[in-house]
Parts: C-alpha cells; sequence; structure tokens
C-alpha cells in the first residue's frame, strides 16, 4: 500500500464533506463536457432527428451485477411504449450494454435513436446529454451525469429497496 496521510470509505464522504440537504445539490452545472465532442453530438442529432422536436434520452436498465437491478431495471424497452403517444418528442436510446440491442431493432410502434452503444465513456455520454431536452432513465450512472449537467431528469426508483441516496421521501 502506498504511504497516506488520510483514508476513508466512499460511502462516508456526505458525512465527512458536511453534506446537508441544505447544501445540497451543489451549483449545477459543475461538469462541462469538451465543446468539440458536444457539437459533434448535436450535429449528429440535428442530422438524425427530425427538426423542432423535444429530444428524450432513455435509459430502462442497470447493470445486471447491482444488488437491486432486478427491482431497479425494466424488462424490456416495450414498457415505456405509452411514451410514444406524447406528441412532438423524439426519442434517443442512451442504453448501454447489452440491453443496447433493444434499441438497434424496437418495437415497431418505438422508434428511437441508438446511440447508447455509440458511446465510449462518461466524457462522451456527458456530451451526448447536454444535447438533449431530457433524460428519462431508471437509477443509472447516466441520471448522475444529467444532473451535474444541469439537463432535466426523470429517474425512475424502486419501491422497494430505493437506494440510499434519493433519501426516504
Amino acid at each position: 500500500w502506498p504511504t497516506m496521510d488520510f483514508w476513508v470509505f466512499g460511502q462516508s464522504l456526505p458525512h465527512v464533506l458536511g453534506a446537508q440537504l441544505a447544501n445540497l445539490p451543489a451549483p449545477i452545472p459543475y461538469i462541462a463536457p469538451q465543446a468539440t465532442s458536444r457539437m459533434a453530438w448535436r450535429a449528429r442529432l440535428e442530422q438524425e432527428l427530425p427538426p423542432q422536436k423535444l429530444k428524450i434520452g432513455l435509459a430502462w436498465r442497470g447493470s445486471p451485477t447491482h444488488g437491486n437491478d432486478h427491482q431497479r431495471s425494466l424488462a424490456s424497452l416495450a414498457v415505456l411504449r405509452p411514451l410514444w403517444d406524447v406528441a412532438g418528442v423524439s426519442f434517443v436510446s442512451l442504453q448501454t450494454g447489452d440491453a443496447s440491442a433493444e434499441a438497434q431493432s424496437p418495437p415497431v410502434d418505438q422508434p428511437i435513436l441508438e446511440l447508447g452503444s455509440k458511446l465510449k465513456d462518461f466524457a462522451d455520454g456527458a456530451a451526448l446529454v447536454s444535447q438533449l431536452d431530457l433524460v428519462i432513465s431508471v437509477d443509472t450512472a447516466i441520471v448522475h451525469v444529467a444532473g451535474a449537467l444541469g439537463v432535466p431528469c426523470w429517474v425512475m426508483i424502486p419501491r422497494i429497496e430505493t437506494d440510499w441516496r434519493w433519501l426516504n421521501d
């Protein structure tokens, strides 16, 4: 082990840093994607989506290794079918991992631009999310990226075994 002056468990950082409801969240946005990456995603969205529609990013599954994934992830993209009844919106898949394949061949009545499999890292994801009007997702990392960017985000959290970070109320 390297020599260190202090150490702390990651889950103890909110306490050590004095996090309280009164000082959360931090001033937003507190991250900013690189301009070149942001502009590249903007150009791609302009090319592939109808103009003048709200661009909504979706993620419906988390990591299958997460301890509560059976409660937080949706069974499939099809569960979100009612969203397609909303006029004036286009959907972008932010889904990564094996579940991104669902957006490559979505249900006929659920057109979606599959971009989740194109994301190389969190910086790339942040650049894409910064170009969206809204993110709707289960509790995954993309929710935290959207929050840090100040992009509106609707989070689907499980009713059972809700993660402590979402508080009780």
